[in-house]
């Protein structure tokens, strides 16, 4: 019977309408999600980096291959459509709902943390409301403003399939992300971003190299991205609903439930809105950056020959800066992970170890990557650009700018290392007005500057190079907050070491631990059940589960814990009050002497 009972458990999805097997799954799930307040922070930084990677990495390489397939396949003429329509359909499709999503992460990492299990799932529900109001705003976008005016009919497909569509699908696939991450679900992000990307390349490959009967434009790149991004969120879907598919069942505690919709709460609503702004300022600085660039080429410079060289250089520029730049945006999301979850708990000892090794990390990986980047840039520019015809004196020199913007993009890996760890943490402590402003001034000094060379200057004035001065703001106010943080967190950790009550052995704590969580999965597991025939428990039932619960020795265990915790709290103060008024005394009369 035993063995039956487990086997049954192990059948048994979290959240089914079994006692014993959602206890036996919850705890499992609370195991793998308390790791990032247990383990230590340094071991915790490299096992999550390289999967933090890996998401940020994969789509920059997919979309660099699809980028330069276009030009190799459609020709160089393609690039301003390209170079133009890509910062659109991003923050139409990609970085809104990603903001929502990171900013409803914050709460529902909070509640995680907290164990507070239906207030998390309620405020993923919300998210999935906010979102998809938002695919309905991006669909009328397109057909009464865009569609207008990007009239022709390629490049109206391509933005339809991108933009349109494209919302929908990143509102389950790619925007997911932050949730995975809360409850270290590495090897789900693993396995979807390696499937999406290898799935796209090989769509794209073949709708190119098969053009002979489909035709060559942006379409077949738009066609190709849709279908491996379609897939992909219905998996996601199936994930986040825990439906069973092929006998495997995701083992999270994120659900989305319609019923946690009823009712619809406007605060909640009002909260995510309130961070998505400094989010999604984060998230589209260098995209709104690149459209003021790609823009102001289309309007402002006049000579046909410069607006491509222009274009090739801004395409080969932010191609490369993606690329270098993963390798900090992984560290920026690890450290948002760690932090908000030990925040959560109120362990600031582990937030400060957190920034501290988060920072060491970056340095040893990073400052090697740039010295290999550097060298390695100008073999980057051969990758994106076919190889240049000798016979075409234009095409060399459109190869040869484009070498320094590559050597550019490369330089601006280093520079904003401090700057997103800073908005990060001004985003935990609620410091969004603040977030927010600090991403104007690259905001304003890159088109400011930018109107101003292409006016003043000339119509080839290096654009790359005014996003990359920009970078160097960033630098300079990041470097400035980082050194306040890190005297501020460093000084919490001091204090918090300094004013620990008493030594407590490691086995003690493992203990107490155990029993806190028994009793937590205990207590969950009886707000999670609902009777189907019933919306609430009735308030016998309930007291008289309390009552079970107040004499389970599990509860008197930790019970008995945290009394002596107090009592020796207790102790401590009074000896500290003690040695304060002897200390006193004795300068009294050490001033009476004298």
């Amino acid at each position: 019977m035993e063995n039956a009972g487990k086997d049954h458990d192990s059948d048994m999805s979290f959240g089914s309408s079994s006692n014993s097997s959602k206890s036996s799954k919850q705890t499992k799930v609370d195991e793998e999600t308390l790791k990032m307040g247990t383990e230590p922070i340094k071991k915790l930084i490299p096992k999550g980096y390289m999967i933090h990677l890996v998401s940020i990495i994969f789509p920059q390489i997919a979309k660099t291959i699809e980028m330069s397939l276009v030009v190799r396949f459609v020709g160089i003429e393609a690039v301003p459509d390209l170079i133009l329509l890509q910062p659109i359909y991003e923050m139409i499709a990609f970085h809104v709902t990603a903001a929502v999503a990171q900013s409803t992460n914050i709460f529902v990492s909070r509640n995680i943390s907290k164990n507070q299990l239906v207030a998390a799932n309620i405020y993923l529900a919300h998210y999935f409301l906010i979102a998809i109001i938002w695919v309905i705003i991006a669909l009328v976008l397109y057909f009464a403003v865009l569609k207008s005016i990007f009239t022709n009919e390629i490049v109206g497909q391509y933005l339809m399939l991108r933009a349109g569509i494209g919302s929908f699908t990143c509102m389950f696939s790619r925007s997911l992300t932050s949730y995975l991450k809360s409850e270290n679900r590495y090897f789900v992000i693993l396995v979807r971003d390696i499937a999406e990307q290898l799935m796209f390349i090989a769509i794209l490959v073949t709708t190119y190299v098969n053009s002979q009967y489909i035709g060559v434009s942006l379409t077949n790149a738009g066609i190709s991205y849709i279908v491996a991004n379609g897939v992909i969120a219905v998996w996601m879907f199936i994930l986040i609903m825990k439906i069973p598919f092929l006998d495997v069942e995701y083992r999270g505690v994120c659900r989305f439930q319609f019923r946690r919709l009823s009712p619809v709460r406007p605060k909640i609503i009002v909260q995510i809105l309130g961070y998505t702004v400094p989010q999604l300022l984060t998230n589209a600085t260098d995209t709104l950056l690149q459209l003021e660039a790609v823009l102001f080429v289309k309007y402002l410079v006049k000579q046909s020959d410069y607006i491509t060289i222009q274009n090739v250089r801004l395409l080969v520029f932010t191609r490369v800066k993606a690329l270098m730049q993963s390798f900090i945006l992984a560290f920026r999301d690890i450290f948002q992970q760690l932090a908000s979850y030990n925040m959560g708990i109120k362990k600031i000892t582990r937030v400060y170890e957190t920034l501290h090794w988060t920072l060491v990390y970056q340095f040893v990986l990073c400052i090697p990557l740039l010295i290999i980047a550097l060298f390695v840039s100008k073999y980057l520019v051969n990758a994106i650009l076919p190889v240049a015809n000798p016979q075409d004196p234009f095409f060399l020199n459109v190869v040869s700018e484009s070498q320094s913007a590559a050597l550019a993009g490369a330089w601006c890996m280093f520079l904003p290392l401090p700057y997103y760890i800073v908005i990060q943490l001004l985003q935990l402590e609620s410091k969004l007005l603040l977030s927010a402003l600090l991403q104007l001034p690259m905001l304003a000094f890159g088109g400011g500057y930018m109107y101003y060379v292409l006016v003043e200057l000339a119509d080839n004035a290096p654009l790359y190079l005014v996003i990359a001065l920009s970078e160097v703001i960033n630098a300079i106010i990041g470097w400035g907050f980082l050194i306040f943080f890190y005297v501020k967190y460093y000084k919490l950790n001091k204090l918090n070491a300094n004013h620990k009550d008493i030594v407590v052995d490691e086995a003690t704590v493992a203990a107490n631990d155990e029993v806190r969580q028994s009793v937590m999965v205990q207590l969950t597991s009886n707000v999670e059940v609902e009777d189907p025939k019933k919306i609430r428990q009735s308030v016998t039932n309930l007291f008289n589960k309390g009552a079970v619960l107040k004499t389970s020795r599990d509860f008197l265990s930790l019970r008995e814990s945290v009394s002596t915790n107090l009592r020796a709290s207790e102790m401590r103060a009074s000896e500290m009050r003690s040695s304060e008024m002897r200390g006193s005394e004795y300068r009294g009369s050490e001033m009476g002497k004298k």
